[in-house]
């Protein structure tokens, strides 16, 4: 699934909207992995996947290879 965001203020809502969508069909998500972007490293997110049980797992930094893509 695509999100656009107008600003990168809006990740952190984004991630919880679809984290609750996927929750309603009943899956659960147990890791996401992320760049260490500051939009998605704050005490907000960190904070609601705590509540969640969803671990948030970072990639190295400048070690691009390992992203997946």
């Amino acid at each position: 699934m695509v999100n656009f965001l107008k600003v990168k203020s809006q990740a952190v809502q984004k991630i919880k909207d679809q984290i609750t969508y996927l929750s309603v069909r009943e899956k659960t998500l147990c890791t996401i992995q992320m760049d260490r972007g500051t939009k998605f490293i704050n005490n907000e997110l960190k904070t609601w996947c705590h509540l969640q049980g969803i671990r948030l797992q970072m990639t190295a930094p400048y070690h691009y290879e390992r992203n997946s893509y």
